[in-house]
């Protein structure tokens, strides 16, 4: 479970929020010292402002870029387990197969239902419906038993 809640969340990690933000603060620091106050102070302030501005925005999309390339990753993993799956229970009856490919089809739309990044956990219960599924299944000859196992250590 997050620590943080989900509605403050999605207000801290919108890009367009914060960027907004930091220019407003930036620049009523930058205009509370204006020239009519600190000429001087003015161009300083506006300088610093600028470039801690930018260098908010480089970290922020530097961030955003790993944490695509992880999800991303992560998807493409199990995208291949869940391939692997389908093509080993190939081998079974056509019963055990539609029961497994039932046990994808649903931890696939629990996987859809919530958000990577918070609620992952709670697609869990659905793969482990279908490693159990898996393991029920009753191997009658060596290939079945090699797919099975093969299948187990897929998820």
């Amino acid at each position: 479970m997050s620590i943080i809640p989900p509605w403050l969340y999605k207000i801290i990690h919108n890009l367009y929020f914060l960027a907004i933000l930091s220019v407003v603060i930036f620049f009523v620091i930058a205009y509370s010292y204006s020239p009519i106050h600190l000429s001087d102070g003015f161009d300083t302030l506006l300088g610093i402002a600028s470039f801690l501005f930018g260098f908010y925005v480089v970290s922020a999309i530097s961030t955003a870029k790993s944490q695509h390339e992880s999800v991303m990753s992560h998807l493409k993993d199990t995208e291949g387990m869940l391939v692997t799956i389908h093509g080993l229970i190939n081998v079974f009856d056509d019963k055990s197969k539609k029961l497994v490919l039932q046990k994808i089809d649903n931890y696939l739309i629990q996987t859809i239902d919530y958000k990577l990044e918070i609620d992952y956990d709670k697609s869990s219960p659905s793969a482990i419906e279908l490693l159990n599924t898996l393991q029920s299944l009753k191997p009658k000859n060596e290939q079945q038993k090699t797919a099975q196992s093969d299948s187990i250590r897929c998820v």
